[in-house]
């Protein structure tokens, strides 16, 4: 949801490959599901968000933490099944260099600002 001007905005990102950046997604069953696990936040999934979850379930951790890719507040097993299976499949970020100019860039971000303000 996006909020900005009083209205709430949905964006389904479940309906389509297409609505992520690069098409990094995968389907199960008939939603296209975005990739998770990426704890360290460095924009692939590899044997460092692995070893990271490993010690957070060998710590018994609790709550809502980065390891916790499953959303139940504890991590266990079952993140560590969900990281090790992407950290396998090379999932990383899509990126690419901005199409515009640093001006056009400036003025699109105060476009933003101003449609959150």
């Amino acid at each position: 949801m996006v909020r900005g001007d009083g209205q709430v905005h949905n964006y389904d990102f479940t309906t389509d490959s297409s609505k992520a950046y690069g098409n990094n997604q995968i389907k199960k069953e008939s939603k296209w599901c975005i990739y998770n696990g990426d704890i360290n936040q460095d924009g692939f999934i590899d044997g460092s968000d692995l070893g990271l979850t490993d010690n957070a379930a060998q710590l018994g951790s609790v709550g809502y933490v980065i390891t916790d890719v499953t959303g139940d507040y504890f991590v266990d097993g079952s993140d560590l099944q969900v990281v090790d299976n992407n950290s396998t499949g090379f999932i990383g970020i899509e990126s690419r260099k901005p199409a515009f100019s640093r001006r056009q860039g400036n003025r699109l971000a105060s476009i933003i600002k101003e449609f959150f303000d």
